[in-house]
């Protein structure tokens, strides 16, 4: 995950990206997922050979890969693929997304997914919650995550975002 609070035109400075890397690993982590398995860059860490090093690591190292999870924030520059372009994926059958995935040239079975809060052209919301401040999206996505995960309730992609959006609004009224 890469976090990048630190850029360099002062106007773009923001204060939850980093936390934000921390918060979703936690949440990996409270999921069963290793510490060991999950990569974090921020800030000055977040070089390009740095970047690279990592996404190499995704996709030649992880041990058990139907256990991988492939996620990425990404700030306000560089190409970025966002969840929405990957939804079509969402709709095929396995055979058709096998052949997808090969002809995407894809190993293994996941894809990677960067997901993206903001686009560079939109503002960055942001919640303080104590000391730590957090993109506003990623703290309330985490927040309705772990709420749904105490109920022990199955819940769809879709649901979970309506009710993301409806937390989003609460902080937003604070």
């Amino acid at each position: 995950m890469i976090g990048i609070n630190a850029y360099p035109d002062p106007i773009n400075q923001l204060n939850g990206c980093a936390s934000d890397t921390y918060l979703v690993s936690e949440l990996l982590q409270e999921n069963g997922f290793v510490a060991e398995n999950i990569r974090l860059l921020t800030d000055e860490r977040a070089t390009r050979d740095a970047i690279l090093d990592r996404l190499h690591w995704l996709l030649d190292d992880v041990a058990d890969e139907s256990m991988a999870v492939r996620q990425a924030y990404s700030g306000t520059s560089g190409t970025t693929y966002k969840l929405g372009r990957a939804l079509p994926l969402r709709r095929l059958d396995d055979e058709e997304y096998d052949k997808v995935g090969d002809l995407r040239g894809h190993k293994g079975p996941f894809l990677p997914v960067v997901l993206e809060a903001c686009r560079e052209n939109q503002l960055s919301y942001e919640y303080t919650n104590g000391s730590t401040t957090n993109g506003a999206f990623t703290y309330a996505l985490v927040q309705e995550y772990r709420r749904v995960g105490r109920r022990r309730a199955a819940t769809s992609f879709i649901e979970l975002i309506r009710k993301t959006r409806i937390q989003i609004q609460r902080l937003a009224d604070c």
